[in-house]
């Protein structure tokens, strides 16, 4: 299922994972309003209400995230939504958007690696984070490296 998060969680259509599929569901995002596109992201919230969604489907369950921005905004941590995805024994997922955070704008050198606000989270759940090195374009490659981690696993 695709959920859309800007100030707000949005569940869309499920079994979203062809390429076409994919690539409409990022044109349906950038057609969001910038002020909600660009406000609080609370992506620590949208990973347990997709986990709560899927916690009770038959076979293997994941959640992936696609990410561009920090998050945000949030009510629950990172770790209550790992302790909830290892409850419920659902994979998490986060595919970030290649693009570092500068932690102080003074020294360039101090940025920081998107993937590991997700580490604990994705490791603790079976799942992974993946850089998508085009920004502009949907991380179909990705999505498709996730796909056969959980096949394998």
């Amino acid at each position: 299922m695709s959920e859309w998060i800007a100030s707000r969680v949005t569940f869309g259509p499920a079994n979203r994972s062809s390429a076409l599929d994919l690539t409409a569901d990022w044109r349906r995002l950038l057609a969001f309003p910038p002020g909600e596109r660009f406000g609080p992201s609370p992506l620590f919230d949208a990973l347990d209400a997709a986990v709560s969604r899927v916690r009770s489907l038959p076979g293997k369950r994941a959640v992936v995230l696609w990410t561009d921005g920090r998050p945000t905004g949030n009510v629950l941590s990172a770790d209550e939504v790992r302790a909830r995805g290892v409850g419920a024994g659902v994979s998490i997922n986060v595919i970030v958007d290649d693009n570092r955070w500068v932690t102080d704008p003074t020294h360039d050198r101090l940025k920081i690696d998107k993937c590991q606000v997700f580490a604990a989270m994705t490791r603790a759940t079976g799942g992974m984070c993946l850089m998508n090195p085009h920004p502009t374009s949907a991380p179909v490659t990705q999505l498709q490296q996730i796909v056969e981690q959980l096949r394998k696993g």
